[in-house]
């Protein structure tokens, strides 16, 4: 009994060693050139026995897009103002993404990675309407949410369409994000008015900066998130 619980522990580490090598890689070289094959020649483990832990490559990217739900919204709070879920913050996450891709190609890849993959976009939408619920509810009081449901499947299209930048290259930064910001509002009924204010808000932060300061943070958070369940994972097998 004692091999068996062993081996499982084991199996355990090993499942957290590939998560975190995966991590490390979609973070630094992108999603799209990152292989399962490169990652258990690292580990020293066979393709076969991390597809035992992993069928495929987009579960290792589901278990990151689970991080950055967690930490994106956060960080876009402790840039403004208010303490709460506010509009401003929803606007600047968008737009800082938005900026991420721009500048970043490999957060480029990352993200429209995320958006293309159906597992990985369902948690997306899941952490954005219950996000939107709380910042548009004063907009859209008579909404249900099977109603937020379908309004953020419109919005992550939109979302989509403006990271990838598809046949709108030449279209300035500053111009992109004002017409998908604006788009975005105008789903969840936002006055023209407020959507005007809150656009020259956001437009008025360096949201450049922001978007290279949150790529930089995140991979920093995801590796020290990961290296902690290792160790907490070792000390166990040591004791």
């Amino acid at each position: 009994m004692e091999e068996i619980y062993m081996a499982r522990k084991r199996r355990f580490c090993t499942r957290l060693e590939i998560l975190k090598l995966a991590s490390e890689m979609f973070l630094s070289q992108g999603y799209t050139t990152s292989s399962t094959k490169k990652m258990a020649q690292k580990l020293g483990i066979s393709v076969g026995n991390l597809a035992y832990h992993f069928p495929t490559k987009e579960y290792l990217l589901v278990d990151l897009t689970e991080h950055l739900c967690d930490y994106h919204f956060q960080v876009m709070e402790s840039k403004i103002d208010d303490g709460r879920a506010s509009l401003t913050a929803y606007m600047l996450e968008l737009t800082s993404m938005i900026a991420i891709c721009e500048d970043n190609e490999v957060a480029k890849d990352l993200y429209t990675s995320v958006y293309k993959s159906p597992m990985a976009l369902n948690l997306i939408r899941k952490a954005d309407t219950q996000k939107a619920t709380q910042v548009f509810a004063t907009f859209c009081p008579e909404w249900t949410q099977d109603d937020f449901v379908l309004a953020e499947n419109i919005v992550s299209g939109i979302e989509y369409a403006s990271l990838m930048r598809e046949n709108a290259e030449h279209i300035p930064l500053e111009t992109r994000i004002c017409r998908t910001l604006d788009a975005v509002l105008r789903v969840y009924r936002v006055p023209r008015e407020i959507r005007q204010e809150k656009i020259q808000k956001v437009l008025s932060i360096d949201y450049r900066r922001i978007g290279q300061q949150f790529i930089e943070g995140f991979t920093e958070y995801v590796e020290r998130v990961k290296q902690q369940a290792l160790d907490r994972a070792y000390d166990q097998i040591d004791r």
